[in-house]
């Protein structure tokens, strides 16, 4: 699964791509969210599609990727400090129901998902 998250000026939008082992896309989707900043949209991005593709999908196995450096090493470090984004311990949460995730930053110009507009 492949997220994406814009921000501008107090607007902001998240797309995802889900694709299957066989690289098929199963689903696309972008929409507009609240946040506050680019970091919260990204953030948005990949917990929305990761829910996705847990409730939509009933997949216990998840490979979550995007281009946001900040956000893919803020999920994988699970810091124990209080001062963390509310939305990032309920990803933490998310990922803890799951029997195995791995997630992996793509650089914004391989970022198959990245192309998606995120805007409505």
């Amino acid at each position: 699964m492949n997220f994406d998250g814009a921000w501008i000026e107090s607007e902001a939008g998240v797309g995802m791509i889900v694709r299957n082992c066989n690289d098929e896309c199963l689903k696309a989707e972008r929409r507009r969210v609240e946040a506050r900043c680019v970091y919260e949209a990204e953030l948005m991005g990949a917990w929305l599609a990761t829910i996705v593709v847990h409730a939509q999908f009933n997949s216990e196995r998840v490979i979550v990727e995007g281009d946001s450096l900040m956000v893919i090493n803020d999920i994988k470090k699970r810091s124990a400090f209080e001062s963390v984004h509310p939305l990032l311990c309920d990803f933490w949460g998310l990922l803890d129901q799951l029997t195995g995730w791995e997630v992996t930053h793509v650089r914004r110009n391989g970022n198959k998902g990245g192309t998606l507009d995120c805007w409505l």
